[in-house]
């Protein structure tokens, strides 16, 4: 629903700091989030992620679609 409301040329950070465990489902929402990007003009990025979390993306090669920080801009 918040992807809805991002401007084109835009950006959303999702800060992931209190997410303790995401799974494929968590990761199909993320995937999806980054289309709709894609298609719409605008920037995902994620911030905060932690490791239990970090390392899902690293296996599933999603750090290399988006930009990943360790704090929010």
């Amino acid at each position: 629903a918040i992807a809805e409301h991002v401007p084109s040329g835009g950006s959303l950070t999702l800060d992931l700091a209190d997410l303790g465990f995401m799974d494929s489902s968590g990761l199909r929402v993320m995937m999806n989030l980054d289309l709709r990007s894609r298609s719409q003009g605008w920037m995902l990025s994620i911030c905060n992620p932690r490791d239990q979390v970090m390392r899902l993306l690293q296996l599933s090669g999603f750090e290399q679609r988006l930009p990943i920080t360790s704090q929010a801009d």
